[in-house]
């Protein structure tokens, strides 16, 4: 199991480059939970989302999102309110 990361914050309604946020490596299957209190936001795609589609939704302490296998980028939002996320490298 890899090392856990710190928490990623989510300012309200900015997106955040989860492999800037994290220092892991573009391209790099991750796994992500939401560990605030509202609805967070994900696209995976390379560049900054600039509309409102396209998205997956998480809920507070839902189960943790997998992203595709080989993503360009992640990216997450939180609307309501302040965020938070925990990311790491997707294990077997």
């Amino acid at each position: 199991m890899a090392d856990t990361l710190p928490n990623v914050e989510l300012p309200i309604g900015q997106w955040v480059d989860l492999y800037t946020a994290t220092g892991l490596t573009v391209g790099t299957q991750i796994q992500i939970q939401n560990v605030g209190a509202v609805d967070v936001r994900v696209v995976s795609q390379a560049a900054t989302p600039t509309d409102e589609s396209g998205y997956n939704v998480i809920r507070p302490f839902s189960l943790t999102f997998l992203s595709q296998t080989s993503p360009t980028g992640a990216w997450a939002r939180a609307d309501a309110a302040r965020g938070a996320v925990n990311v790491g490298a997707a294990t077997s």
